[in-house]
């Protein structure tokens, strides 16, 4: 089946899914620690070991996710397509127990059966969660047929996706203040931001339409074909690992995007406890998300004209050279206690980030690409899957780094703030970050070589192996 042109709804919409989906993401980004450790109360150490557990299962199972759906039978809409029809509103249902969980602790239950009711909800909507999230971004691969094209769609995806930070900043307030208890104000909050997955996946659903093979015409075709070619059409585990293992630049890839992943998020769950505790400009908190995520989507939209006219590995490498020096002065004005300068170099920072990601993810579609032409092996799905192991590293960092910060500081619940504190929090903010880059930078600069040219070219001989 040969691919078709992106259409105009492709080129425009696609991200609007994740943009829906993504409003619950980013609200447990910003508020899900600070909901556990000071709405809720719970102890810091109980913190420490859920967020352990929860997402130590969540960065092992990351492997294997776009290796599950790979391996299966393709459904009735192609493999991709009917993994996130089916699984929306399981991740809907799976999300909002994951929020009322922990609340347990406020209403009389000891903090273990809190940490363990969470657990046990958190680990069912991971399995939910990641299986759509999976296919969602392998359909990337699916739908683009050259480098620009992957570059454009993972550049709307991440516009979209930084448009959410803006509205969640609007309206967690408003959503949080419907409700009269706090707690439940939270729970009931993620809630309603939860349920708009599924219009989302089914929105990608729609306009994917057309470009991914549905079973009955893998079947059609397969009848075509020998029985030794219709068992080549079965992806093994084995066949999975020999195609990772053989491909050298998707490590890099992976360890630079865990770069850039960890300080996304240090930066983003940190974000409230700087503007509360050290800054001390609580008042400041939503305009910052606001004014960064509204810079990382005007970012992600000029990543797709400068990808026209600039090799994607240039931008990616200026995108972090910028990120590096502006995180050292958003840690300078930190320091000095000036929010405003603080915000305005964080401005800087998001947006060179935001330019760089587009390219980021192209690079995981030209492993792709790389893998079948070295191989003879599709693993589109699996190697798209891996784009969530960053993820789920820096949620697992970082979900330890913050109450590690908080205790190692002297931090305690409705306690004044001290000077050790507001340190320890700019540090954290800023430094780690900083590193983070660096290295990014060295990676893709020294390790990471699969150009343009060449992507093209193993594309080009791929289609000829298929066409003979």
């Amino acid at each position: 089946m040969n691919k078709k042109p992106l259409s105009r709804t492709l080129k425009t919409w696609f991200g609007i899914g994740d943009f829906m989906y993504s409003l619950s993401v980013s609200f447990k980004t910003y508020y899900w620690t600070y909901f556990l450790t000071t709405v809720i109360a719970l102890p810091l150490g109980a913190v420490g070991v859920m967020n352990t557990i929860i997402n130590v299962f969540d960065f092992v199972m990351a492997f294997c996710w776009g290796a599950f759906i790979d391996a299966m039978r393709p459904g009735k809409y192609g493999r991709y397509r009917t993994m996130i029809l089916v699984m929306a509103p399981l991740i809907v249902i799976s999300h909002a127990f994951q929020w009322f969980a922990p609340t347990l602790y406020t209403f009389g239950f000891s903090a273990t059966v809190a940490v363990v009711a969470t657990c046990i909800c958190f680990g069912i909507y991971i399995v939910f969660f990641n299986f759509a999230w999976c296919a969602n971004v392998s359909l990337i691969g699916v739908c683009a047929s050259t480098e620009q094209e992957r570059s454009h769609l993972s550049g709307m995806r991440n516009a979209w996706n930084k448009a959410c930070g803006i509205v969640v900043s609007y309206i967690a307030v408003f959503l949080i203040g419907l409700f009269s208890h706090p707690v439940i104000g939270y729970a009931g909050a993620a809630t309603l931001m939860g349920a708009l997955t599924i219009p989302g996946y089914w929105l990608h659903f729609a306009m994917t339409k057309g470009y991914e093979p549905t079973r009955a015409e893998l079947e059609a075709t397969a009848r075509k074909k020998t029985e030794e070619s219709r068992k080549a059409n079965r992806i093994t585990f084995r066949q999975i690992l020999q195609v990772i293992s053989s491909n050298i630049q998707l490590l890099w890839v992976l360890i630079l995007n865990s770069c850039t992943q960890l300080s996304l998020f240090v930066f983003s769950y940190m974000a409230v406890y700087l503007f509360e505790m050290s800054l001390g400009r609580p008042d400041l908190s939503a305009f910052y998300l606001t004014i960064t995520n509204f810079a990382g989507v005007v970012a992600s939209l000029l990543a797709n004209v400068i990808a026209r006219r600039f090799p994607i590995k240039r931008i990616v490498q200026a995108g972090l050279i910028v990120c590096a020096v502006a995180v050292f002065g958003a840690w300078y004005f930190a320091t000095a206690g000036d929010a405003v300068l603080f915000t305005a170099a964080m401005v800087v920072v998001q947006f060179a980030l935001a330019l760089a990601t587009p390219g980021i993810i192209t690079f995981y579609s030209n492993c792709a690409v790389y893998s079948e032409w070295k191989t003879g092996i599709n693993c589109t799905g699996t190697i798209m899957g891996l784009t969530g192991v960053p993820v789920k590293i820096s949620l697992t960092v970082v979900g330890i780094l913050v109450p590690a910060v908080l205790n190692a500081s002297g931090y305690v619940a409705e306690q004044p703030i001290t000077d050790t504190i507001r340190r320890a929090l700019t540090n954290a903010y800023a430094l780690i970050p900083l590193g983070l880059f660096i290295v990014a930078l060295l990676l893709v600069t020294f390790f990471y070589r699969l150009t343009q040219e060449k992507v093209d070219g193993y594309a080009k001989e791929i289609a000829e192996r298929k066409a003979q």
